[in-house]
């Protein structure tokens, strides 16, 4: 499916402006500058009792621009007015259901099922994406055919809402810091703005066990071997509410790290000290040297890439391939 432009889509209520309420990302050729498709990209909303912010989260999705879209909504049976919002969208929506399911990764199980998609994600309903955000995945993939993609994020909270511990890291720091087999920077990682190579993971589904670190555990199996290109791109925002689960469930993720850490800390030992070492050294190095382009450079995007070590069924840890900017 091609994006629908703004004025496709139905009016936004009453005293909602800018993105993506009233301003769209501009339409993308129906093929690249060389002459190739647009890989297709697959995005599945999982959602549940999230009225307040549906809307805003599928509109970023439908007004990239993109050529080439599948997006599928899966709504828990959500009890406010979510299906009636997610209703309006139905002509844009490859899928949507509105059901009892099993939680978030059962819900998101139920998308990937559907996926035709060369690229995939899943984003939030209390989440959106930025302008461009698409295009620019969709250009990295056929210029850098990652197994994951690693975007920035933007944060936004309430006037009234506390910063987070050292939120200038995340502000001034082009990359995010390399996975490297640690289910702890986890913290690090910014789900919404992450995409990756469905093809190679097909056969992997989310694990419903967890509710709160489901993203842990899919990470910790995405990043096994997979080359992974971070670029220093913004890609999603990230809406801190006093709603969310990171505010509301803290204990459950305590108890959840705690079953993540037991089942695979036997993996740890595979990875190498010299092995991290090279690639903290390179993502430092590409960093700094992003960091002083962008005076003169303030427009480009930048990269960043490494060949994760594998850790999963394997005996051993084979040798690793760094590339930067």
């Amino acid at each position: 499916m091609r994006c629908p432009t703004l004025s496709e889509l139905p009016s936004p209520p009453p005293g909602k402006t800018g993105w993506p309420w009233t301003k769209e990302t501009p339409q993308l050729p129906d093929r690249m500058p060389d002459g190739r498709a647009w890989p297709q990209i697959t995005i599945v909303t999982p959602s549940y009792n999230q009225g307040q912010f549906i809307e805003e989260t599928i509109r970023s999705v439908l007004l990239q621009g993109y050529p080439n879209l599948q997006y599928m909504v899966i709504d828990g049976g959500s009890t406010d007015a979510s299906a009636q919002i997610i209703q309006k969208y139905t002509p844009w929506l490859d899928y949507w259901v509105s059901e009892a399911d099993r939680g978030q990764a059962h819900a998101i199980n139920k998308g990937l099922e559907r996926a035709t998609g060369m690229v995939a994600a899943y984003l939030n309903s209390d989440d959106i994406y930025l302008p461009g955000a698409l295009g620019h995945v969709g250009q990295t993939y056929v210029k850098r055919p990652f197994d994951l993609l690693v975007g920035q994020r933007k944060v936004t909270r309430p006037k009234y809402f506390p910063l987070r511990r050292h939120w200038w890291k995340s502000t001034l720091k082009p990359f995010v810091y390399p996975f490297i087999f640690d289910y702890t920077s986890r913290y690090e990682l910014p789900q919404e703005s992450i995409f990756w190579n469905i093809g190679k993971y097909r056969k992997l589904k989310f694990n419903e066990q967890y509710q709160f670190c489901l993203d842990v555990w899919w990470f910790v199996h995405l990043f096994s071997g997979a080359l992974v290109v971070h670029t220093s791109q913004r890609i999603g925002v990230y809406r801190e509410h006093p709603e969310s689960k990171s505010n509301r469930l803290q204990e459950l993720a305590k108890e959840e790290t705690r079953l993540i850490k037991a089942e695979f800390d036997s993996y740890v030992p595979r990875i190498t000290e010299r092995t991290r070492q090279k690639i903290q050294l390179s993502y430092y190095n590409v960093s700094v040297r992003t960091i002083l382009l962008r005076v003169m450079m303030p427009w480009a995007k930048f990269f960043f890439q490494y060949q994760h070590p594998p850790y999963l069924d394997i005996s051993e840890v084979l040798p690793t391939k760094i590339d930067g900017v």
